[in-house]
């Protein structure tokens, strides 16, 4: 089901392979900038390679806000829009007649939320609280492996694993929200995320295996690109010592974010697809469960916030009905 659903929206998987090739272009571009910077500033100090590792520190700060910018403000905006066409169509099975998967992405997402601020402002605590949650609930089961000598690597590969993992679970809880009828959208996420504690393992296998699949597709690409990058030393490096560290610090930037688009382009679409499915298939027929509430507010200080905005949007709204109480 998840590759047919991924086939079906291959136009919104088109859509954000160009977003993202865009934002990688833009990337280079100012690496390439900064390169050129680099190694002018650093020939008129004499050839010295602490320059050219100022100017690449310098660039690294810049492209990673380049990057929180382009993934908050314009990426997210597509991912969650090919996230409600999807919901669509694992919940109804098809799109409304003659509907087109951009423009009803975009009208669902501006219906529920009513702009981008309102969407970043619920996922922000979403996001937290997933995070927060899912920490909670993992180390019920094994959180003191971590701290059993020897293990401690592992404990932070897992808790990365997690973090990845937390992302693709927000975007399922996202999957809830545009399919309420209701306007309260703090109340829906709230339910969503109820609904997730109760479903949690069979999530959480899911994607834990997509946070795998994502992170070894990363090192696969960080790999490439950093060795194709090294490969041109001969042409565009010094013969210093120096300058070859240097010069592999500047090639390391362009190669972190070209791999971080490779696996945007081959695996996050398909994993959105994925997670969307696994989450809907999870809590179909169940209701959020009233006694769990309190529980995830008492280990969530963002969940407790999700829910005291829901009770605020309610107290606006009364006749708005929470579902689950």
């Amino acid at each position: 089901m998840t590759f047919r659903l991924f086939t079906r929206t291959l136009p919104y998987v088109a859509m954000r392979a160009l977003v993202f090739l865009a934002f990688g272009m833009a990337s280079i571009l100012f690496v390439a900038v900064m390169l050129g910077i680099g190694f002018l500033a650093s020939s008129l100090a004499g050839g010295a390679g602490g320059v050219l590792v100022i100017v690449a520190l310098v660039a690294l700060g810049g492209l990673w806000g380049l990057a929180k910018l382009a993934k908050r403000y314009l990426l997210y905006l597509v991912k969650i829009g090919h996230v409600a066409v999807v919901t669509e169509l694992v919940v109804n099975g098809t799109l409304p007649e003659g509907a087109n998967q951009f423009t009803y992405g975009k009208d669902k997402v501006v219906r529920h939320f009513g702009g981008a601020s309102a969407l970043f402002a619920v996922d922000q605590v979403l996001s937290a609280s997933v995070q927060q949650i899912l920490s909670w609930l993992t180390s019920l089961g094994g959180g003191c492996l971590i701290r059993v000598p020897g293990l401690q690597a592992l404990g932070a590969i897992a808790r990365r694993v997690l973090s990845i993992a937390a992302n693709y679970i927000d975007e399922a809880v996202m999957s809830y929200i545009l399919q309420r009828g209701d306007e309260n959208v703090w109340q829906a996420a709230a339910d969503g995320v109820v609904l997730y504690a109760q479903s949690w393992k069979r999530l959480l296998t899911t994607a834990a295996v997509l946070a795998a699949l994502v992170s070894a597709v990363w090192v696969v690409g960080f790999v490439l690109f950093l060795l194709a990058g090294l490969a041109t030393y001969p042409v565009f490096g010094g013969p210093a010592e120096m300058d070859r560290l240097a010069y592999g610090l500047i090639v390391a930037l362009p190669a972190l974010f070209l791999a971080s688009i490779f696996q945007w382009l081959l695996v996050d679409p398909l994993a959105t697809v994925a997670m969307v499915v696994t989450y809907n298939k999870a809590i179909a027929g169940q209701t959020p469960a009233v006694d769990l509430y309190a529980q995830l507010q008492g280990v969530s200080s963002s969940f407790r916030q999700l829910s005291e905005r829901a009770v605020s949007a309610r107290a606006r709204s009364p006749q708005i009905v929470p579902s689950g109480e």
